[in-house]
């Protein structure tokens, strides 16, 4: 009797016992959900904040609460689209957006109890005995990678997303007047997965197509699972065809990183990350110190050690196994289970690429947007998991018939306080990330509004909020981090406000929207994002003005200081003081000829090319720029340089453009040499802190000093592909300015757009 009631009710002890462990661990969260924060800055806070912003501001495909004005199509913000409409859907007739915060924090905490009940069902079906389903289950569930997601990657902490999918391909195999059914039900689910993150239904696809291609192979029946697999990927398409047409922005970068960084390896699967045990395995795999972040896919002491124990047992059986035919101990069920980790290891590893088959990244050009690959091994875990599981009940079955049963239950109870000692360590970990009091996007709390009444303003006097100093994240190209931290500040005035932010800090900014925000610190053109602004002023948040590079200083000083905020220095700016051209004294006095200022006593060479020879698909002035072929081209050389005197300081500036097609940026180098052409001394240039930034074209700059024995310069490009114009050679102090044509200036090798008569 009792084992019909565990056997028909184990589910139910699975999700009490995975609930009890839930409470042990994060009971806390559940008294005010809403005031937990699993972070408090960086992406986590951003991906609160994004959630949070669209359910009270914005609606449709479009989040504008940053990138003003333009904001950004909702599946880039990190902010769980399909969670952002259910919950504005929610709001339009209950309180829903009052409590963003605290829905999304228990929907992630009980992500576990879901997956241990799915966990369960899946074992099920690999005649897994009770006991060890729910014990299994559990201990599984909690040691999963996607839970460390919870600090900052909420949308990738669903840890009941893979043995939902699981169960589902298992419940499509069983079924034969319902496999039509079961493959929509797996359609449905891979797209919807992917509005709340793409990787997800990537995932969820990977883990389907990969289960019934190794079914297919091994049992020959082709249709019922190329009819799966072709609805995991539909899945898929859908969601890449509905973002596609949801998406107005142009100019996403493009290169494959998943390709080629943050891939699955061993050490992320058997290194722990965590515990006592950590610098052992740091010390056998060599490591830094720290498992990178994108490849923990920990598979815990328990499991290696039954990994290993069959492992052994392999080897020890692999005569009658030859003799037999077939796998010792297994059933065929569990033996595919690891011809489905080799197909998901080898995508995940990014195999192709090591065995020199990169040109498969391309058959499927989404790929690009992965920027790690190891998030697609995660299935992994639980595959090998489960393995262990099945196997360590086959062990305790056999010492029980060898009447080794004190020995058996020994081991098990040694191996489940191991198991549990990894869980345990883990949730401790993430728990002391995340119980953070959430005094930034409280509803009830908003702090801006006591210094809005005192100095009489109001939230509809402001068009948008600029943070400095500099903060640029998501294009992959010239991001800048200065304000990183600050970026708090400003999400929090944005919350309570409604006032939407100009900085960015988001996923795959497409290229001409981080040049257009880089182009407000450019003084000399008029500013591209400037034309979708409004007549209202510009609330600037200047954190410690000393510490400012000396572009931010210059436009604080055209703003009018209002307050200061919680230590934030609060400005008010109008557009169009940002939008005022400045021309050097020098042009004033140009025409078609070149002026030419040089604050040093001594005078000593320029050298200027603009390639306008040369043929190029983008230029910056001009009618040519130089392009690279190869993964090293020297574009300019300069012999016979006579320099007067000893030494004189000498500095280079070229531009080069942003290009979304290529991986980051090239490196221009200059190399000096003797007038017998030895190597003297090699220059990098450098993107400044604040860069120079005209269209898609930034400005890069070396300094070195010439000195008598230089007779010549090498200017070295590193990077296939990329393009560079417009480089000037000039003496420290030396300037020079001519009218390029007859709305522009050339001011050593800036374009300056001129604004005004």
């Amino acid at each position: 009797m009792k084992k019909n009631i565990l056997y028909q009710f184990t589910e139910w002890f699975t999700l009490i016992l995975a609930t009890l462990v839930n409470i042990w661990f994060y009971g806390p969260i559940y008294k005010a959900p809403g005031l937990v924060s699993f972070v408090s800055s960086g992406d986590g806070l951003k991906n609160y904040f994004t959630l949070a912003y669209y359910v009270r501001y914005d609606k449709g495909a479009l989040f504008t609460g940053m990138n003003y004005p333009y904001g950004e199509m909702v599946t880039y913000t990190d902010n769980q689209p399909l969670l952002g409409w259910i919950l504005k859907w929610l709001s339009s007739f209950t309180d829903a957006a009052n409590h963003v915060i605290g829905i999304q924090n228990i929907l992630l905490i009980i992500s576990p109890i879901v997956g241990a009940v799915f966990l369960s069902l899946v074992m099920r079906r690999y005649q897994i005995s009770p006991l060890f389903r729910i014990f299994g289950a559990v201990l599984i569930a909690y040691l999963s990678p996607q839970m460390f997601r919870m600090i900052g990657h909420y949308g990738l902490a669903y840890s009941w997303l893979i043995p939902l999918i699981w169960y589902m391909v298992l419940r499509f195999e069983e079924s034969v007047k319902r496999q039509f059914i079961w493959s929509i039900i797996i359609l449905l689910f891979t797209c919807l997965m992917s509005f709340v993150h793409p990787y997800n239904g990537v995932v969820a696809a990977l883990f389907a197509g990969s289960y019934g291609f190794v079914k297919w192979i091994a049992d020959k029946n082709w249709k019922r699972f190329l009819l799966m697999s072709i609805s995991a990927f539909t899945g898929i398409l859908v969601f890449l065809l509905i973002a596609k047409m949801l998406d107005g922005f142009e100019g996403r970068p493009k290169f494959p990183w998943g390709v080629y960084f943050f891939n699955a390896d061993l050490e992320g699967m058997f290194a722990p990350s965590f515990g006592p045990l950590k610098p052992f395995f740091v010390e056998v795999f060599n490591t830094s110190g720290e498992i990178q972040f994108e490849k923990r896919m920990y598979l815990g002491i328990a499991v290696i050690i039954v990994l290993l124990s069959a492992l052994f047992r392999l080897v020890t059986q692999i005569p009658k196994w030859i003799k037999r035919k077939r796998f010792p101990g297994t059933s065929v069920p569990i033996k595919l289970i690891w011809w489905q980790c080799a197909i998901l290891f080898f995508i995940a590893s990014s195999g192709a690429h090591k065995l020199g088959l990169d040109a498969l990244s391309q058959i499927f050009p989404p790929i690009a947007q992965f920027r790690g690959l190891a998030r697609l091994g995660w299935p992994l875990y639980y595959l090998i998991a489960v393995y262990a599981v099945y196997w360590l009940q086959l062990w305790y079955r056999l010492h029980r018939i060898k009447n080794l049963k004190r020995t058996a239950s020994f081991g098990l109870i040694l191996l489940g306080i191991i198991w549990l000692f990894d869980v345990y360590q883990y949730n401790k970990m993430i728990y002391k990330e995340i119980y953070i009091s959430n005094d930034l996007l409280d509803p009830k709390r908003n702090p801006s509004q006591e210094f809005f009444e005192t100095h009489q303003l109001s939230n509809d006097d402001f068009q948008a909020i600029w943070l400095f100093p500099i903060f640029l994240n998501g294009s992959e190209k010239i991001d800048k981090d200065k304000g990183f931290w600050n970026m708090r500040d400003a999400m929090q005035i944005s919350f309570h406000t409604g006032i939407p932010i100009i900085n960015i800090m988001m996923s795959r900014t497409p290229i001409p929207m981080s040049t257009s925000f880089m182009e407000l610190y450019n003084p000399y053109i008029q500013k591209s994002r400037l034309e979708k602004f409004n007549e209202k002023p510009i609330l600037v948040l200047g954190w410690d003005y000393e510490s400012l590079e000396p572009e931010e200083k210059k436009i604080l000083d055209k703003a009018q200081f209002i307050g200061v905020f919680n230590s934030i220095r609060m400005y008010k700016l109008m557009q169009s003081e940002i939008n005022e051209v400045e021309i050097p004294t020098i042009c004033y006095q140009a025409s078609e000829e070149v002026v030419i200022a040089d604050s040093l006593d001594h005078d000593g060479p320029v050298f200027y090319a603009d390639f306008d020879s040369l043929t190029a698909t983008q230029t910056y002035m001009g009618n040519g720029a130089f392009q690279s072929h190869e993964s090293e081209t020297i574009f300019f050389e300069q012999k016979n340089i006579r320099i007067p005197g000893m030494s004189l300081p000498y500095d280079a500036h070229v531009w080069i453009y942003i290009d979304s097609e290529l991986q980051g940026m090239p490196e221009i180098v200059v190399d000096a040499f003797d007038e017998n052409g030895s190597f003297l001394q090699s220059v990098t240039f450098l993107i400044p802190k604040i860069p120079l930034v005209d269209g898609n074209w930034v400005r890069s700059s070396a300094y070195w000093t010439i000195h008598d024995g230089m007779r010549s310069l090498q200017f070295k490009v590193k990077g296939k592909g990329f393009t560079v114009d417009e480089l000037i050679v000039h003496p420290l102090g030396h300037e020079q300015c001519n009218k390029y044509n007859a709305k522009e200036y050339r001011y050593n090798n800036i374009r300056i757009d001129q604004a005004t008569d």
